[in-house]
């Protein structure tokens, strides 16, 4: 059976409405300064939510909040990112003292190269 054109209106309405609260999730984000990055194989990763602790230069405690996608999924970016930045904003993080190597400017190069190492360390090939 087909859908109607009403089904259809009220199916793209609700899609809209979705893209523009995740646009506006990820925008209030990047306002308040968490970074994303994301590590992946084509199927599978992880994406990681992360900001500094606090702002002083001698804090090497970095918040972070991580999404997983199946290694039987293929990994979407986007998805991964809305998923990562609401449990940030949902206070699903841990503190991990990723800057004990690193200057706070790097906090992105540190939080890459940990997640890459533990990702792959754990990931079947």
């Amino acid at each position: 059976m087909k859908p109607t054109e009403q089904e259809i209106n009220v199916k793209n309405a609700l899609r809209d409405s979705i893209k523009r609260q995740n646009d506006n999730l990820l925008a209030t984000a990047k306002e308040d300064g968490i970074g994303l990055v994301h590590i992946h194989n084509v199927k599978g990763g992880i994406t990681v939510a992360f900001k500094p602790a606090t702002p002083y230069r001698n804090c090497f405690m970095v918040d972070v909040a991580v999404k997983t996608c199946s290694i039987e999924d293929t990994f979407v970016r986007k998805l991964g990112a809305v998923g990562a930045v609401e449990m940030f904003f949902a206070g699903e993080t841990i503190q991990l003292p990723l800057l004990n190597c690193f200057c706070q400017e790097d906090v992105s190069f540190a939080v890459k190269q940990a997640f890459t190492a533990l990702y792959f360390s754990v990931t079947p090939k």
